[in-house]
């Protein structure tokens, strides 16, 4: 995905909206630089970057964790 701005201040405001939403959709959130290039012939800089993170539905499932609140495998003998 190619997205344009001109200015430091219009990418530091996209970068702001963008952590939202990372932040929002995703949890253990880790944002790693790849490559930063500058091109000078067209005025340009260019930065690639990873995101990564695991879902936040799949964070909140915490309740697998907890030994007290397991339910039996069915394997009890209740009449």
């Amino acid at each position: 995905m190619r997205v344009l701005f001109r200015g430091q201040m219009m990418y530091s405001l996209e970068i702001a909206r963008l952590r939202f939403f990372i932040h929002v959709r995703l949890a253990n959130v880790r944002v790693q630089l790849l490559k930063t290039t500058a091109h000078p012939d067209d005025g340009t800089v260019r930065v690639r970057w990873c995101v990564a993170g695991i879902p936040v539905t799949h964070a909140v499932k915490f309740w697998n964790y907890l030994p007290w609140l397991k339910r039996g495998t069915g394997s009890d003998n209740t009449q």
